[in-house]
């Protein structure tokens, strides 16, 4: 059994240590979405 682990990306609030959720939304950072294509790449194809 193998099991995968993924945390959300960071957002500009994270590095400002700003609270998130119910109001507002923080975009991704630019490192976060390629970070986002890496783990898609390694889980292509994987059976879940």
């Amino acid at each position: 059994m193998e099991i995968y682990f993924a945390r959300h990306g960071k957002t500009q609030w994270n590095l400002e240590q700003r609270f998130q959720g119910g109001q507002g939304d923080s975009k991704l950072l630019p490192e976060s979405l390629a970070d986002i294509e890496k783990l898609g790449r390694y889980l292509q194809g994987k059976h879940f």
